[in-house]
């Protein structure tokens, strides 16, 4: 059974999953799975299923690709636990095969991107490329991959002309794969054969949970969609669709989309259906999806339940939360006669309605300042708020996360308890679906020690590796350690380079002040030669560490060896896969 439950509210949506689970609740031996759009929503779920039972466990939080995944698997168990045709797995097999690809006359587009590559960089970066798109064609283009495999260049919604090389470089990654020993049972391929799967071994989906939740996906992939309806008639599957519009918006157009095809064909104006310029404008995934939902429920697939919430309008916010409801314009009051002589059809708005608001800033930065300081005042107003009731949406979280850390866990707010002031409030808060490089510092430093070769060794790369725990305690320095190697620095003058032949190397002058091997020989002789006044060899001591203080200079120095030696390494022409792989365990 599929049931697809509708709201504009996601509270109601929330509440129809807490009542299921209380109604129907699962044995302490099986597992729940939600299947959910990204971590944040998990943690979020994990909330409050834990606040409406009283406790959450046995509950699978999978995302939808691995989820997919996990049902062919069950329905042919001989496929590997990964995808021999997964995105990295691709990516490396395109790195060797692109060499001999070139050379066809389809692919010479590639070619000439190619041109001029020694060292095989631009090579990598095309293989990263052409395997993420073939990954989403696996997704939303399944039928073009299936065509190309039968020697079927042209597809119907498309020109591949624009694009030759495609489908011979499909050809030959799926020929390579099977000279390699590997299953062509790729995504595309296991859809196709799904309703002959589930009709030929229903008996294998019942490893699968005995019902599959879906809550918080406002759009899925055509492939994965029929996978939730092919296996709905062995689980019950319970969708949890938060739809702004009551009414059916699958057919509506942006001014856009309007303007584009009214340029070619004028005689269609009649047919477009604006309907609210908001949803027609930011919903066009949501709004492909929905046409797809009518197109099961036409056939008696899917099992509609709705839960809207009327909008009582007292703000600006609520007024767009109804037009987008009810699929109204209130723009077209303007196009009116009656518009010209009053402005009745205007939405009067209270002065001090803040339900809307546009922030400008200067910088980063300042958003996230600005931003503290809003929440702060929401929580000093309203009682009844809570810190877990905030979300804050960013288009790149990874580019706003430093300035989120250190804006929100170094400020406190004050707090009045009625006979003195308290320094102590803290306001929690978590970052979510941040890339894992930017989550564990120790990644993000490995990966950009890989980049030694091309870096210039700048003092504050050098001391962002040194704020890593992992590196300090390999050179067992201390946190205590780093305020003194820092007034060390910028006594010695020491800013990028580790010597003249080092910039030489990377195409700039070759001199050597301000490099880390002059201002550690001066630091040095600063040590040895306290009363010294004249040049060494050019060098002139500079007064820092003294007595014991020494091995905390000889550590700060085994650090800055072990950089150059591994910059020399990874600099060398033309390693092998197996070199590259003793190498990375070395440097690990």
């Amino acid at each position: 059974m599929f049931r697809l439950y509708h709201s504009n509210d996601l509270d109601v949506l929330k509440g129809i999953l807490l009542k299921l689970m209380q109604e129907s609740p699962a044995s302490p031996f099986e597992q729940e799975a939600i299947l959910v759009q990204s971590q944040g929503m998990a943690h979020w779920l994990k909330l409050q299923l834990a606040d409406g039972l009283g406790v959450a466990a046995q509950v699978d939080f999978p995302l939808p690709s691995s989820f997919v995944w996990q049902v062919f698997n069950h329905l042919q168990p001989e496929l590997p636990q990964r995808s021999h045709f997964d995105k990295q797995i691709v990516a490396w097999k395109l790195l060797r095969l692109l060499p001999d690809l070139v050379k066809q006359p389809e692919c010479a587009p590639v070619a000439q991107y190619l041109h001029n590559d020694a060292d095989g960089l631009k090579a990598h970066q095309l293989a990263q490329t052409i395997a993420d798109v073939f990954d989403q064609y696996l997704v939303y283009r399944p039928d073009w991959l299936l065509s190309w495999e039968q020697g079927v260049d042209e597809v119907a919604d498309t020109d591949v002309s624009l694009q030759p090389w495609q489908p011979p470089i499909w050809r030959a990654l799926v020929a390579d794969s099977r000279e390699l020993g590997h299953s062509l049972e790729h995504r595309a391929r296991l859809l196709e054969q799904l309703p002959a799967l589930v009709a030929q071994y229903p008996q294998r989906l019942q490893a699968l949970p005995k019902r599959l939740f879906v809550f918080g996906i406002a759009a899925l992939p055509g492939s994965y969609w029929q996978v939730l309806n092919a296996i709905s008639a062995h689980i019950d599957v319970h969708f949890f669709l938060l739809n702004p519009c009551r009414n059916f918006w699958g057919d509506i157009s942006s001014d856009k989309q309007r303007l584009r095809i009214l340029q070619q064909q004028p005689e269609a104006a009649p047919l477009f259906d604006r309907g609210n310029p908001l949803l027609a404008s930011w919903g066009r995934l949501g709004r492909d999806f929905l046409s797809l939902i009518q197109e099961a429920e036409a056939e008696g697939v899917v099992h509609d339940i709705e839960g809207w919430v009327e909008v009582k309008p007292q703000s600006l916010l609520h007024y767009l939360q109804q037009d987008i409801l009810e699929l109204n314009d209130r723009q077209q009051g303007a196009f009116t006669a009656h518009a010209l002589e009053s402005s009745a059809f205007k939405q009067a708005v209270h002065p001090d309605d803040g339900s809307v608001r546009v922030v400008s800033a200067h910088s980063p930065l300042r958003e996230v300042q600005r931003l503290y300081d809003q929440i702060l005042y929401w929580l000093d107003n309203d009682p009844t708020l809570k810190p877990r009731d905030i979300v804050v949406m960013v288009p790149d979280i990874d580019a706003y996360a430093p300035y989120i850390d250190a804006v929100f866990s170094s400020h406190k707010a004050r707090i009045h308890d009625g006979k003195n002031d308290r320094d102590e409030y803290h306001i929690p808060w978590a970052i979510a679906d941040q890339s894992m490089a930017q989550e564990d510092p120790l990644i993000d430093s490995f990966l950009r020690l890989l980049n030694l070769p091309e870096s210039r060794l700048l003092i504050t790369d050098v001391q962002d590796w040194l704020d890593v725990p992992a590196i300090r305690a390999r050179f067992e320095l201390s946190e205590d350690d780093l305020p003194v190697l820092r007034d060390w620095l910028g006594r010695a003058r020491i800013r990028w380079g580790l010597d003249a032949q080092h910039r030489e190397q990377l195409g700039l002058p070759a001199f050597e002040q301000n490099s880390w091997r002059k201002g550690l020989r001066q630091l040095l002789l600063g040590l040895m030669l306290p009363d010294g006044d004249n040049d060494f060899c050019g060098d002139f001591p500079v007064l820092a560490a003294e007595g014991n203080e020494a091995e905390r200079l000889g550590k700060l120095m085994a650090f800055i060896d072990t950089l150059e030696h591994w910059q020399q390494r990874l600099s060398e022409p033309q390693l092998s896969s197996q070199h590259w792989q003793q190498m990375l365990i070395q440097m690990l």
